[in-house]
């Protein structure tokens, strides 16, 4: 991991970001001189000819940076035991520098406190497999002290410190990157009410209970935003008319992601353009939910959606109509919506809208 650039506001920035850190001369240069570092320790322990560099510069996106990474791979010697193993490739020469040993030297000067963990090596050893990793952006807990983080940067040459400075600062923005939870209704406040309960006490909200007493609006979208220490607000708003009837399928979701499950303000942006909503799958390429409504098909005069394991938030008139047994939850696939009769998105505000899916 070498090259680091932080999220733009908008998809314009985002793209604006990518690009540049995919291009960047010195990014690159970091990175690719790790490579080579890294492919040296790995020949120590390898049979010849078998270091491949799987991937290069290759950017990652996350939420709060895009992470320019890349990946080498070795066939092990024969006769070669775990203890061979770390002394050829720990400490990790992306953390140290080089050359590795007079860095070490200087790291071990400069520094006053030991760094625990951190730029160390954390994995488990099973039977079936060995997985160890670099802890660089981790939290660690002490005993009878605070959470502690330690992040830091590489320096090379022809480093601003100014840019250095910035960069570990976005390396960190996820620790003060806070979400608060949201309702929006039209109508069922009741329902609603109850999910917003049940989503404080799984993120350890301070529910207020000034919240029951919240009043709708007649015609009127009705947006409530609770924060960690019970605080809300509320805003109100007109109900948005439907431009378009056009879908399609853009982005994967990982269904082990628990916010997925619950309505929060931890969500990605997306430029819409002419379409209604994009469509998800998980990493088994089962169709989950829009970016903001859930999904169903019509097929032999029967609606179908997707279950919440897939990946999905239960909106609230998702429970409604299955409460209803006016719809069957089934596993979709891309599939499955080509041969629909009908497709819909929903939600609670939006009601059933039907789309037509554009591949």
């Amino acid at each position: 991991m070498k090259g680091t650039i932080a999220r733009g506001k908008t998809s314009k920035e985002d793209d604006f970001n990518r690009e540049f850190l995919k291009t960047d001369i010195k990014n690159k240069a970091e990175n690719i001189m790790i490579v080579d570092f890294l492919r040296n320790d790995l020949s120590k322990i390898a049979k010849t000819g078998t270091v491949t560099v799987d991937k290069l510069f290759d950017v990652e996106e996350h939420k709060t940076l895009f992470q320019m990474t890349s990946e080498i791979s070795a066939l092990l010697n024969d006769n070669i035991d775990l203890s061979d193993v770390f002394r050829a490739i720990f400490p990790c020469g992306s953390i140290t520098g080089a050359p590795k040993h007079s860095t070490m030297k200087l790291i071990k000067a400069i520094e006053k406190n030991k760094r625990g963990v951190y730029c160390g090596a954390i994995g488990y050893l099973s039977p079936d497999e060995c997985v160890f990793s670099v802890p660089i952006r981790i939290l660690q807990k002490y005993k009878n002290s605070n959470f502690i983080c330690n992040v830091g940067g590489a320096i090379v040459w022809d480093s601003n410190k100014q840019e250095e400075w910035q960069e570990t600062l976005t390396k960190i923005k996820f620790l003060n990157d806070d979400f608060y939870l949201i309702e929006t209704a039209l109508d069922d406040w009741d329902l609603h009410l109850e999910r917003l309960k049940k989503t404080a006490k799984q993120f350890n909200f301070k529910f207020n209970k000034d919240s029951n007493f919240i009043k709708l609006k007649p015609n009127l979208i009705t947006r409530v935003c609770l924060f960690r220490d019970g605080r809300y607000k509320i805003e109100n708003k007109q109900i948005p008319k439907s431009s378009s009837n056009k879908v399609k399928i853009l982005g994967r979701v990982d269904s082990s992601n628990i916010f997925l499950y619950y309505k929060t303000s931890v969500r990605e942006k997306y430029d819409y353009g002419e379409y209604f909503d994009y469509i998800r799958l998980n990493e088994f390429n089962e169709v989950c939910e829009g970016t903001f409504t859930n999904i169903a098909i019509l097929k032999n005069g029967k609606l179908y959606t997707p279950p919440v394991k897939c990946g999905l938030l239960n909106g609230i008139l998702r429970q409604k109509l299955l409460g209803a047994h006016k719809m069957t939850e089934k596993i979709l696939y891309v599939e499955d919506l080509k041969n629909a009769d009908k497709i819909y998105c929903f939600n609670s505000v939006r009601k059933m809208h039907e789309v037509q899916l554009c591949l």
